[in-house]
């Protein structure tokens, strides 16, 4: 089971309810607090980057609090908007976040030049020296907004994965719900593909947490539980 609370969601009420409905031991919660940099009534990209973690981070805290008290909290989980460059600036920001927020964190970018052939190896090295976890992506590719499906271990207790699935038309739609955006139901050979590369990541870390961010209907929950039987039926 893995919690998935949107940061909008700012009251510890909601976190609170996520370790009621799960409440057996060991850490299967993943609060993921998504576009903390980039909320749309936050105006933070105005304000700077540092000024704005400084202002929402402290927010997002106690949000993951009653997760962290029971033991449940894997990670926050931080997405940087495509505006967020790969910087000096920008890797300072990453780390003053996790200070801030008092917990692991993991990161997946939006921005493509983080793993350009400039930047790429610059960026796999301050998430292994960090021992950030990277969130691996599948999404449509070809924007400035595409990140590659890049997959690496950066920290031996946590990975993630996310699908946000490959509907071109709507990913840099503007004004569209994000059901209409993530929209894209994975078919059995799409998700085949990505199987034996999150065992391989899973016998490399304690824990893997594989996110459907397809969100249209039941779509995320229908890939999940196909993706959860390939994923047996490869280990069997």
């Amino acid at each position: 089971m893995t919690a998935r609370l949107q940061q909008q969601c700012l009251d510890p009420a909601v976190a609170q309810a996520a370790v009621e409905i799960n409440p057996g031991g060991g850490r299967q919660a993943l609060v993921e607090l998504v576009v903390l940099l980039d909320h749309p009534r936050g105006g933070i990209r105005e304000r700077g980057l540092a000024r704005g973690c400084a202002e929402t981070c402290p927010q997002r805290r106690v949000l993951a609090e009653p997760l962290k008290e029971a033991g449940k909290l894997g990670a926050v989980f931080l997405q940087f908007p495509r505006w967020v460059f790969p910087s000096n600036e920008s890797r300072e920001l990453i780390l003053d976040a996790r200070r801030r927020l008092g917990v692991e964190v993991a990161a997946e970018f939006r921005n493509a030049s983080w793993f350009n052939e400039k930047n790429a190896e610059r960026t796999v090295k301050f998430l292994q020296d960090n021992k950030i976890p990277y969130v691996a992506v599948d999404e449509p590719q070809g924007f400035k907004s595409s990140v590659p499906p890049v997959v690496i271990v950066t920290n031996e207790d946590l990975a993630v994965f996310r699908f946000h699935g490959r509907n071109k038309d709507n990913w840099e739609k503007k004004d569209i719900p994000p059901s209409e955006r993530f929209r894209y139901l994975y078919d059995e050979d799409e998700l085949a593909d990505w199987t034996p590369k999150i065992v391989t990541v899973a016998r490399q870390t304690r824990q893997t947490h594989v996110i459907y961010n397809n969100c249209y209907s039941n779509y995320g929950t229908t890939n999940a539980r196909e993706a959860a039987r390939l994923l047996a039926e490869m280990q069997s």
